[in-house]
C-alpha cells in the first residue's frame, strides 16, 4: 500500500493517505467522497489513520472522533462499530470510545443481492450527529464497481455542511473503452463528446474529474476539492497517474494524490 502527492510536476511519497488531505487543518472536517475505483477503501483507510491522530487544536491532545456516514448506499461493513438506525446518544457514546463509528440504516435490496447494504440517515439526523465528530467521511454516490463515472441528475448527495470533496478514480479506466470502465457510460460519452468504444485518455480522465458535470458537480467555492488516482500499483501505473495529474494541474486542481488501495467496493 503506497501513497503519493503530486507537487511541482512530480510525485512525492506520503507516509499515509490522510497526509494528502491536509490532516492538521483546524476545525471540523466534513468529507464527501465521489467517483469510483476505491471510495469505500479510501474512506476506511482515512478513518483508521485519522482516529490515531491527535486534534492539535484541542487541549490534552485527545483522539479525533471519526464518523463514517454514507448519504447513499454502501456495503454493510463486516468489522468495526456499526450503528443501524441509532439514537443520537448512542452515536455520541460510541464516538467517545471507538476508533471510528459507522452509522446508517438498512437499505432495501432486491432478492438477487448477495451482500447487505446500508444507506444514509435523514439529513437532519446527520447534521446533529456530525456535531459530535471531529471528522465525517461520507460516501456520496455510487459507481457499481467501475473505476470512473459521471453523476446522474440526483448525484452527488453531499453530506450536510461538506467542507471537502474528494474525487476518486481508478487508473485502470485509462486506454480502455468507455462502455467497459465507466458507470453511466452514456453520460460520460455526452460529457466528453466521444463514442462508447472510445479509449479513455489521461486528458479526458482529467476533464471528467474537473467538469462541473463530472466529479466537480455541486462543489462550492468554499469547499476544498481533492483528486485521488487509485490503483497506482507500480511504476507504469504511477507514470499514467502523472499524465492525468499534469492535465489536472493545468485545469487548476491544487490537491492531487495517488494510491495503491485495493478498491473492494465503491
Amino acid at each position: 500500500m503506497q501513497f503519493f502527492r503530486y507537487n511541482c510536476g512530480g510525485w512525492k511519497a506520503a507516509a499515509t493517505l490522510s497526509e494528502c488531505y491536509q490532516p492538521d487543518r483546524c476545525g471540523p472536517r466534513r468529507f464527501s467522497f465521489v467517483g469510483g475505483g476505491g471510495k469505500t477503501s479510501a474512506i476506511f483507510k482515512m478513518a483508521e489513520e485519522l482516529s490515531d491522530l491527535a486534534v492539535l487544536s484541542r487541549p490534552g491532545a485527545e483522539k479525533r472522533k471519526v464518523l463514517i456516514a454514507p448519504t447513499t448506499k454502501m456495503y454493510l461493513p463486516r468489522d468495526g462499530c456499526v450503528l443501524l438506525s441509532p439514537r443520537l446518544c448512542e452515536v455520541r457514546e460510541a464516538l467517545a470510545v471507538e476508533p471510528y463509528v459507522v452509522i446508517g440504516q438498512r437499505a432495501a435490496l432486491p432478492a438477487s443481492a448477495f451482500e447487505p447494504k446500508i444507506e444514509g440517515l435523514p439529513s437532519s439526523f446527520l447534521e446533529e450527529a456530525a456535531m459530535h465528530a471531529d471528522v465525517v467521511l461520507a460516501e456520496a454516490d455510487g459507481a457499481r464497481h467501475m473505476p470512473a463515472k459521471a453523476p446522474a441528475e440526483h448525484e452527488p448527495v453531499l453530506f450536510p455542511g461538506t467542507t471537502d470533496v474528494a474525487a476518486v478514480m481508478g487508473l485502470d479506466c485509462l486506454y480502455r473503452p468507455v462502455r467497459e470502465v465507466c458507470h453511466r457510460p452514456e453520460l460520460v460519452c455526452r460529457l466528453l463528446g466521444v463514442s462508447p468504444e472510445h479509449l479513455l485518455t489521461p486528458e479526458e480522465a482529467a476533464r471528467l474529474l474537473m467538469s462541473e458535470k463530472g466529479q466537480r458537480k455541486d462543489v462550492g467555492t468554499g469547499q476544498e476539492f481533492y483528486v485521488l488516482l487509485n490503483k497506482a500499483d507500480g511504476p507504469e501505473q504511477l507514470c499514467l497517474a502523472g499524465e492525468v495529474a499534469k492535465n489536472l494541474e493545468s485545469m487548476g486542481c491544487r490537491h492531487i494524490a495517488a494510491s495503491s488501495l485495493s478498491p473492494a467496493e465503491g
